[in-house]
C-alpha cells in the first residue's frame, strides 16, 4: 500500500517541484545580486534571450531562436548548469534521508518530464509566429503573458503556469498599462 501512495505522489511532487524550481531559477536569472556575482555571466547570458533574439518590439520568429555557445541538450547553459545543481541537491538529499529508489526515479522523471514539455517546449511556442496552439484561448493569455515579462522582466516568471508568481507577488497581468514600467 506505501508503494502505491508513493508512486501516487511522485509524479505529483516531481511536477511541483519543477514548476517551484523553474520559477525561482528564472526570477534568479533576473536578478541584480546575481548579475553582480560569480554567476553574473549567467544573467548576461539570459538577457541575450531577452534583448537581442527576443526584444520587447520582436517577439516572434518563424522558427525559436536558440541560445548561442554551449548548450545542453537544446537549452542554454545558463539554464542547464543550475538545473543541473539543483537535480544534484536534490537527488544527494533524497538518497541520504532514505527515499526508495522507485519513488526517486518516478520523481525526477516526471519532473524532468513536465519540464521539457511546459518549460522548455511550451516556451518555444511562445516566440513562434505559427505556433502549435494557435487559436488556443488559454495558450493566447499565457503568451499574452510571457510577453509582458519580456516588456517588464521583474514579473511573470512561471513559463506555463503562473501559480508560482501569484504565490511569491511577481504576477503582473496583461491589463497593465505598459507606459507606466518605464
Amino acid at each position: 500500500m506505501i508503494q502505491l501512495l508513493y508512486l501516487f505522489l511522485a509524479p505529483i511532487t516531481g511536477i511541483l517541484f519543477a514548476e517551484f524550481s523553474g520559477y525561482w531559477i528564472h526570477r534568479m536569472l533576473h536578478s541584480p545580486k546575481t548579475l553582480r556575482s560569480r554567476f553574473g555571466w549567467l544573467v548576461l547570458a539570459h538577457l541575450n534571450h531577452h534583448l537581442v533574439h527576443y526584444p520587447p518590439n520582436k517577439l516572434r520568429s518563424d522558427e525559436y531562436k536558440r541560445p548561442s555557445g554551449l548548450q545542453v541538450f537544446g537549452v542554454g547553459l545558463e539554464w542547464a548548469f543550475p538545473v543541473g545543481i539543483v537535480l544534484g541537491v536534490t537527488l544527494t538529499g533524497l538518497l541520504l534521508l532514505g527515499v526508495p529508489y522507485l519513488w526517486i526515479y518516478v520523481f525526477l522523471a516526471s519532473g524532468t518530464l513536465y519540464a521539457i514539455v511546459s518549460q522548455n517546449w511550451m516556451h518555444d511556442q511562445y516566440h513562434l509566429k505559427d505556433p502549435i496552439f494557435w487559436g488556443k484561448l488559454w495558450f493566447h493569455n499565457l503568451r499574452d503573458l510571457h510577453d509582458l515579462h519580456h516588456w517588464d522582466m521583474t514579473a511573470n516568471f512561471g513559463i506555463s503556469t503562473l501559480v508560482m508568481d501569484r504565490i511569491f507577488g511577481t504576477f503582473r497581468d496583461k491589463d497593465t498599462d505598459l507606459v507606466t514600467l518605464f
